[in-house]
């Protein structure tokens, strides 16, 4: 019988240390998943303020892009309602000088030959106005144009149509407020371009 209780007894013991060991084992690995939950858990919070972050700085970013363009879009709106009055301006001139050509040119009959205009659209255009159909019915600057308007440019006026002080006045007119229309848009163009 001694042999019986033996057995038993390594039977007993065999049987509470697997219990023993398979409770260590669990209470381990317990342990351990508690850990690694926890680890987790902390990295989920470490990425989730790193996120929270970035998001804010885009947010932040995204925020001032957009400041920048409303302000951006307001000067280029301010610019736009200043060039559009100094349009009208100009436009306004351009009627009263228009009335005052007709005064200015009433008892003065004075007519400029073809050579003259011919060098005066050089001057201006350069020497590639000056030259070709100047005197040549059918020419580029042959259309009629009647008192108060500017003969196209180029050098094709005809005898038979010669360029008045009144014609002369009313082209400096129109090429005075293009100049004048130019650099106020350049002028304009440069400021917003500066404020970028």
């Amino acid at each position: 019988m001694s042999l019986l209780r033996t057995a038993l007894l390594f039977f007993v013991i065999g049987f509470a240390l697997t219990f023993a060991v398979r409770g260590v084992y669990h209470a381990g690995y317990g342990k351990a998943e508690a850990e690694g939950k926890a680890a987790l858990e902390a990295l989920k919070r470490e990425h989730s303020d790193i996120n929270s972050k970035r998001w804010a700085e885009y947010a932040a970013k995204e925020r001032e892009a957009r400041e920048r363009l409303q302000e951006e879009q307001a000067r280029a709106d301010a610019l736009t309602k200043t060039l559009l009055r100094a349009e009208d301006a100009l436009a306004a001139e351009r009627r009263d000088f228009t009335r005052r050509i007709a005064d200015a040119t009433r008892n003065n009959n004075a007519a400029f030959s073809p050579e003259f205009v011919r060098l005066y659209n050089e001057a201006l255009y350069g020497p590639a106005a000056g030259a070709g159909s100047q005197n040549k019915p059918g020419g580029a600057a042959s259309a009629a144009h009647g008192a108060g308007s500017a003969p196209a440019p180029g050098g094709g006026v005809l005898p038979e149509q010669p360029v008045t002080l009144a014609d002369l006045l009313a082209h400096s007119r129109d090429y005075g407020a293009y100049c004048r229309n130019l650099s106020e848009r350049l002028g304009l163009w440069n400021e917003l371009a500066l404020g970028w």
